[in-house]
């Protein structure tokens, strides 16, 4: 068996905020509809299962809000019962936490929830936290990382990435990166980057070149490089609400 320690997991474009600096914000806006469908989990799972990897920790992030997956309640414990998952782990803006049934919680293994600007639902988050406490990480959100608006503003590459794959999206399992290449390669003119992903199929993680990882051209552009460091106070708005 190999065991894949972590892997991003993105299930959903909507978000009930529109934050200027959404690292996430080049992957949502290519699909704002994007919803991971019943039969692209189903298929995933299998690929993983006949492949024989074992996916340590599984961290769900969206590309927009997790909790807005229409097939969240089924999928938690499909994934549990999958025998290819280790621990689940959810980010959450927190909004929708309150709606999260019980049956759903025994499910996930940790969930962190980041309170931006003008949150105005303690409360709620609150009588969560009573009952499940142990498993949430509070994260007050008070800045947001900002990148040149220009490629003649570039950093250092090779480097170290702060969002690495693997991740899936839809039947694509993106091998390096995690949400953040998208606004590089917007900012590069680039459609699309077939050296990036994968199908999902048996043997997807065989693809991989080592090396490859913090040295790519999208690498010195990307949100993920460490080497940026301009961090400018955050500002959230409503939209997208459902």
């Amino acid at each position: 068996m190999r065991k894949i320690p972590m892997m991003r997991f993105e299930v959903a474009s909507a978000c009930q905020y529109d934050c200027a600096m959404c690292a996430h914000g080049g992957m949502r806006l290519r699909a704002p509809r994007y919803q991971l469908s019943l039969d692209q989990l189903e298929r995933f799972i299998e690929a993983t299962r006949q492949s024989d990897y074992f996916i340590e920790d599984l961290r769900m992030h969206g590309p927009g809000e997790p909790l807005l997956w229409d097939h969240l309640e089924h999928a938690l414990p499909r994934l549990k019962a999958s025998g290819v998952i280790g621990r689940i782990f959810i980010a959450t803006n927190g909004l929708l936490v309150h709606k999260l049934s019980e049956a759903s919680w025994e499910h996930i293994d940790e969930m962190r929830i980041s309170l931006y600007d003008g949150f105005t639902r303690q409360d709620e988050v609150r009588a969560v936290m009573a009952r499940h406490g142990d498993k949430i990480i509070l994260n007050e959100c008070d800045d947001f990382l900002e990148l040149p608006a220009d490629l003649a503003h570039a950093a250092p590459v090779p480097c170290h990435c702060r969002c690495d794959g693997p991740m899936l999206y839809g039947d694509r399992m993106y091998l390096y990166c995690g949400p953040p290449v998208f606004s590089a390669m917007d900012l590069m003119g680039m459609d699309d980057d077939a050296a990036l992903w994968t199908a999902v199929a048996p043997g997807y993680m065989d693809a991989v070149v080592p090396g490859r990882l913090g040295n790519l051209a999208q690498c010195a552009h990307c949100w993920g490089n460490s080497s940026f460091d301009t961090w400018v106070p955050q500002s959230t708005q409503g939209g997208g609400w459902k």
